[in-house]
């Protein structure tokens, strides 16, 4: 069988709650249409998705409901995958990164080879932190304002504005799970090196 021409793949979708009219809409739909476009055209076509079963949303869901992640992830997958079956979306393949043998080899392998080439950079950097929980806090774990338009947000990044910004940069940051609010501190982290591959003009 001849090599697929596209691969068309969907942002994965975090598996902490059932799948919305814009997430149904956006990756999904619009991927849908282009593969069957593509295969009408007579183009070969492997058409990708996978949900992100260790999103630190997740995590929170389930300390939240005192259950596991991934009791949780495995729940709101199926939903999601009813939910676009129901909508006529045909994936050639779903990814999970619980379920697939060789997903964890996988990553590990990509870690030990960024690892090889210099690209993790292990600093220091503040990161929130809970002293009632005793948490360094990241993505959904701490949630306050965004730095740019003040519009209600995460650590993972603003839902309003969608510009990117650290988790120690939230205004007024304060636990997701106990509401406490926090403060930054120093935490040792990896970074990758991203720099060496800025455009010099």
């Amino acid at each position: 069988m001849a090599s697929p021409t596209f691969w068309i793949s969907t942002a994965p979708l975090a598996s902490d709650g059932e799948l919305t009219l814009g997430q149904l809409s956006g990756p999904y739909v619009a991927a849908d249409v282009l593969a069957r476009f593509l295969r009408a055209e007579g183009r070969g076509v492997l058409f990708t998705g996978a949900t992100a079963d260790h999103s630190a949303a997740v995590e929170v869901r389930a300390l939240r409901r005192g259950r596991s992640a991934a009791g949780v992830a495995e729940g709101f997958r199926a939903a999601i995958d009813a939910d676009r079956r129901r909508a006529g979306i045909a994936f050639d393949r779903i990814v999970s990164s619980h379920g697939d043998r060789g997903y964890s080899r996988w990553l590990r392998t990509l870690v030990a080879w960024l690892h090889a080439q210099g690209m993790l950079a292990p600093l220091e950097r503040p990161l929130p932190h809970c002293a009632p929980c005793a948490r360094w806090l990241h993505g959904a774990h701490v949630t306050g304002g965004c730095l740019h338009c003040g519009t209600a947000a995460d650590g993972a990044g603003c839902h309003g504005c969608a510009r990117p910004f650290d988790a120690a940069e939230l205004t007024g940051p304060v636990c997701a799970l106990c509401s406490a609010p926090v403060e930054a501190r120093a935490c040792p982290r990896l970074f990758l090196r991203l720099e060496r591959f800025r455009d010099p003009r």
